[in-house]
């Protein structure tokens, strides 16, 4: 008979029964040996299946940790560079920098050094994600004292736009990890200071639908092509130069996604018209319990 199995498979049990004394008529033994040899050719179906998705894990993995180690490496290397040319023009050349050209220096190592820092951050974050570490701990929260905190951490340049916040109701209060949710919103607040013009709105607001806080952040920078914005949320998703990202491993927005989708809300972008660019999300509404 051809089955062969470790001995605690329960074929293998049937196979030493069928093997004892004739115990069972021809009939009957042919069927049992029938739905044996099925059974035999399912589980090794199933073991090949297991096999080739644990193949195809550890190459997605692998994958990651290439995509990871070239966006660091590429990503990194320009703002780097660019502090420690800076840094070393201030220490050779200090003596003969004009003052204005020495806060000039100054200020563009302090703008990297920020930007390479909510870099880290989200790099961080991420790594927690893909380790399976990553825990949101939800509680109820002012929507309006999230927003302030986030604004008090965004990357230098926010001067340079207004930023106005609208939040009709003070009180209204979200279920969420506010830690993460203020890093959405730092996230996409400092995209819309890159590539908004100078002196123009952001604005932040937030509305009351049904059971959801509708978060949106817009501003009037450049549109989004709809095959773009099919991409915007996936990890690693970049269109060269003249992407949308311009700057950063494209794990800021995937990032985003990831922590509104596990608190339980939705996430999305839309163009306005004539010019702009809205991103949204929704947030679970806190309610005390009667």
């Amino acid at each position: 008979m051809p089955i062969q199995e470790d001995n605690n498979t329960p074929v293998a049990v049937m196979c030493i029964i069928l093997n004892k004394e004739d115990q069972f008529d021809s009939l009957t033994r042919n069927l049992i040996i029938s739905i044996l040899d099925t059974s035999t050719l399912a589980i090794q179906r199933i073991r090949e299946a297991e096999d080739k998705r644990q193949v195809a894990l550890t190459m997605r993995q692998e994958k990651l940790r290439y995509d990871l180690l070239r966006g660091i490496s590429h990503d990194l290397r320009t703002p780097l560079t660019t502090i420690s040319g800076n840094a070393d023009m201030i220490r050779s050349q200090g003596d003969k920098l004009s003052i204005a050209q020495i806060k000039e220096l100054a200020q563009s190592i302090y703008n990297d050094s920020n930007w390479l820092t909510q870099m880290v951050e989200n790099l961080l974050s991420m790594t927690r994600i893909t380790n399976g570490k990553f825990k949101i701990t939800r509680r109820p929260e002012l929507i309006s004292e999230i927003f302030n905190e986030a604004l008090d951490h965004i990357a230098p340049g926010s001067e340079t736009h207004k930023i106005i916040v609208k939040v009709p109701n003070d009180l209204l209060m979200v279920n969420v990890d506010a830690q993460l949710i203020m890093q959405v919103i730092i996230n996409i607040v400092n995209n819309a200071i890159q590539y908004s013009p100078e002196d123009s709105e952001i604005d932040l607001s937030v509305s009351l639908k049904i059971d959801k806080a509708l978060v949106t952040i817009t501003n009037n920078g450049p549109q989004i092509s709809e095959e773009v914005q099919k991409h915007l949320f996936d990890l690693f998703y970049s269109q060269g130069e003249n992407s949308f990202r311009r700057h950063g491993m494209g794990i800021g927005l995937a990032l985003c996604q990831t922590i509104i989708h596990a608190s339980g809300g939705d996430i999305g972008v839309y163009n306005r018209i004539p010019r702009g660019v809205s991103f949204y999300f929704t947030l679970p509404v806190w309610e005390a319990k009667k």
